[in-house]
This record gives C-alpha cells, sequence and structure tokens, in this order.
C-alpha cells in the first residue's frame, strides 16, 4: 500500500482514475491488445436482469498460452486485472484490452441495442479461442 501511494505520487501520469484509464488504453494499443479482449461471463443484476459487469478474456504479451480475467464494470468504467502490474496498482495493457471491449459492450447496451448486445456476448463466450482456453 505504501508503495502504491508513492508510486503514485512520483508518477503524476497515473495518479487520477482517468489517467490510469488512458495509460492502460496506450499500453493495450502499444503491446497490440487494443482489439483483443473476449467477453466470457456476464453478471447480471436479479431484479432487471441489467448487465452489471463482464468477464474480459486477454491474452498474456509474455506468456504463450496464458489468458488473463479482467473484470470490467459498467457503472463506473473501470478494469480490475490479476497480472503483477496491476497488483501494484499500475495500469496494465490487459485491463485497457477490457476497457476498450467494456466500452463497446456497453454502447451497444441501450435500451434499443439490448438484443445486439445479447447476441454479440454470447458470441463471444462461444468462441473457440475462449472455449479452448476454458478447456471445453
Amino acid at each position: 500500500m505504501i508503495a502504491q501511494t508513492i508510486d503514485r505520487l512520483l508518477n503524476p501520469r497515473t495518479n487520477t482514475v482517468s489517467a490510469w484509464r488512458d495509460r492502460a488504453l496506450e499500453l493495450a494499443e502499444t503491446h497490440g491488445l487494443l482489439n483483443t479482449g473476449r467477453g466470457v461471463k456476464v453478471v447480471r443484476l436479479a431484479e432487471s436482469s441489467a448487465i452489471v459487469s463482464l468477464l474480459v478474456r486477454v491474452a498474456s504479451q509474455t506468456q504463450a498460452e496464458m489468458f488473463y480475467d479482467v473484470r470490467y464494470d459498467l457503472a463506473d468504467d473501470t478494469a480490475t486485472c490479476a497480472c503483477q502490474a496491476a497488483r501494484w496498482g499500475k495500469p496494465c495493457a490487459h485491463a485497457g484490452a477490457a476497457l476498450r471491449y467494456g466500452r463497446y459492450v456497453r454502447a451497444l447496451y441501450t435500451a434499443e441495442a439490448r438484443a445486439e448486445a445479447e447476441r454479440m456476448a454470447g458470441r463471444d463466450l462461444a468462441h473457440e479461442e475462449n472455449a479452448a482456453a476454458l478447456g471445453y
């Protein structure tokens, strides 16, 4: 916790939520992960069946056949990853890829586009790479 606080003071590029998001998107673009996130799970509110969050699968940049499942929350436009950089509170390319994918789904998930968003999430869930990564 102290290391994260010191890092944020010393690194003004990521000391706000907005700057963190911008840096994560920048990293995703730099590492070629910007359009690689795929939805693997949708979390809904029981009462309204509205989408609350998405679990987005993103390939590791450094290890073949390894994936990170990044949680994207629609309400506050945040992504939570479990990679080493994210554990230190730093932006990562995986979070950037999840932000891009989550924003895409959120834009589709309006009252008019709900059916389309569900079709897209279902398509991605059935995607061969995701199925193989999940061991199906």
